[in-house]
């Protein structure tokens, strides 16, 4: 259990301090608290977070918070909890509360400066904060009692100007003191921090606590704090609540009122930062803890041995059914198990054999299929004059490792071919006959079958076709069918260039192993 102490006996505030070790915070501390106390130092629990480094001035500060109560204070919420048989594992602060709650929600994160005021029932709680730091807190001496008077008041006055049953209430925040006082310190601290932290004015102030319970409380504290933003903060943000139903929607409602209480609720009881908890009865919450989950060990456990032997003995009786059945059903079935033996020998013959097969054959490519390949790659205007195919050696591939009963090392041998391709390429200008060998040996490249594919230069260089004569004279011709024979082969010449001719060598490589992994590859 996580309780809460407020009232004029409980101070919270927010220092600064230059960095230094955790070891001297605390004597810092002390110190701080020794010098603000109207009591010894005796009579007072304190304890104090540290929040984080912020900027002011230009200086690099450790915020700390620290919260101080009067011991009797303490003692008297520690005895109030023991009459239920409770022993408190935490006692912090309204402040501690809010500042966990807000860490939860979106508006923590906010750029701009934002304020929160918590009204209790005697006492009203404010913070300041932005950017994930909390600026400035204080307490106001005011709380929902106060204000709850002046409507109370309205409507009695209500009645007896227009009977029972007739609406009545302040209709202006002038005519709720308590609300107008809040509303003015309100004003106060927004200057104060302002000034002290050089921050951005204040737009934005969200409500919790009992005065939600005020009707039009927003609308009054908009009036009373001109050009500020006023909303019902929501300490339920992000909590999946589909589980409760139809009731969700009024636990939202009464949410604001426990923001304090639920930010405390909502933190592991280790992570909560102010405990006021005295050493003694944390030790002694310790042990109940302790006690209490041990406890629920030995209960855990006791049930789960029970319902482990129900389940096996209920388990055991399915199991030896089955058992029955099974061992009629494989006695029916022994006959043929027995046939099925000697059908798994031979298929095991066969598949030795058939592994034979695929060792005598696998190093040995497809001869056709790569001749077949090769007249697909040739284009027009392209002669194949011959293939070459000699066998230039063995490849070996192997894979060293130690296992029992061997050397470690298993090598293969595999046989590999050069290729050689001759041919000749005809086209009508030399670029185009050179594009046309050069995507002859890509093809080459992009085939299944073939490895390092290379085209080697040709010491013949390219040769121009003439083209045929229109008109053949013969050597009893006449002289001027002669000349006119020349003269039309001329102008056919300079009209017709002909062709060009080049011949080509493409090399390649094939090796066995690597065929048939291609082969599998392309499908």
């Amino acid at each position: 259990v996580v309780s809460l102490v407020r009232g004029r006996d409980v101070r919270t505030r927010i220092l600064s301090f230059p960095p230094m070790p955790r070891k001297e915070i605390a004597g810092v501390v002390e110190r701080e608290v020794r010098k603000d106390a109207a009591v010894p130092i005796e009579d007072l629990i304190f304890d104090y977070s540290l929040l984080r480094m912020v900027r002011e001035r230009g200086q690099e500060k450790q915020q700390v918070m620290i919260v101080s109560a009067n011991r009797d204070l303490v003692y008297e919420n520690i005895n109030v909890l023991r009459t239920f048989g409770i022993v408190p594992a935490a006692i912090s602060a309204i402040s501690c509360g809010l500042y966990a709650s807000l860490a939860r929600s979106s508006i923590w994160s906010s750029g701009e400066a934002v304020a929160l005021i918590d009204i209790g029932a005697n006492i009203s709680t404010m913070l300041i904060f932005g950017n994930e730091t909390l600026y400035f807190q204080r307490e106001i001496f005011t709380g929902y009692d106060d204000m709850k008077a002046s409507f109370e008041e309205g409507e009695e006055e209500a009645e007896m100007d227009f009977g029972p049953g007739v609406a009545g209430g302040p209709s202006s925040i002038e005519e709720i003191p308590a609300l107008q006082r809040v509303a003015t310190e309100l004003k106060r601290s927004f200057l104060y921090y302002k000034q002290q932290f050089r921050g951005n004015i204040v737009k934005k102030l969200y409500v919790s606590g009992e005065g939600i319970r005020l009707p039009r409380v927003d609308e009054f504290l908009a009036e009373g704090l001109e050009d500020v933003e006023i909303k019902f903060f929501n300490p339920l943000e992000g909590l999946n609540l589909e589980s409760l139903g139809p009731q969700s929607t009024e636990f939202e409602t009464l949410a604001p009122r426990f923001a304090s209480s639920l930010g405390l609720a909502l933190e592991p009881p280790k992570l909560i930062r102010i405990n006021l908890v005295p050493a003694e009865i944390k030790a002694q919450a310790f042990v109940a803890v302790k006690r209490f989950v041990y406890t629920g060990l030995v209960v855990v456990v006791v049930a789960i041995i029970g319902l482990f032997y129900m389940f096996l003995r209920d388990d055991l009786g399915k199991a030896r059914k089955k058992y029955e059945v099974e061992k009629a059903n494989y006695e029916e079935l022994k006959p043929a198990l027995e046939e099925l033996k000697g059908v798994n020998k031979q298929i095991a013959r066969y598949q030795s054999y058939s592994d034979l097969l695929r060792k005598l054959t696998k190093n040995e490519p497809l001869w056709p299929d790569i001749y077949e390949n090769l007249a697909t790659l040739v284009s027009d205007n392209m002669y194949v004059e011959s293939v070459k195919i000699n066998r230039v050696g063995e490849s070996t591939t192997g894979r060293r490792g130690r296992r029992r009963g061997s050397s470690g090392l298993s090598v293969e041998s595999k046989a590999r071919w050069e290729v050689t391709i001759d041919g000749y390429a005809y086209d009508d200008s030399q670029v185009e006959l050179q594009e046309r060998i050069t995507r002859f040996v890509d093809r080459l490249k992009e085939s299944p079958f073939f490895e390092d594919v290379y085209l080697q230069p040709s010491r013949e260089t390219v040769q121009r076709v003439p083209p045929e004569p229109m008109l053949v004279a013969g050597e009893g011709a006449p002289r001027g069918q002669k000349l006119l024979t020349k003269a039309l082969t001329t102008i056919y010449s300079d009209v017709v260039p002909g062709t060009f001719k080049q011949k080509f060598k493409v090399v390649c490589k094939l090796e066995g192993q690597k065929f048939w992994d291609k082969v599998r590859t392309k499908g």
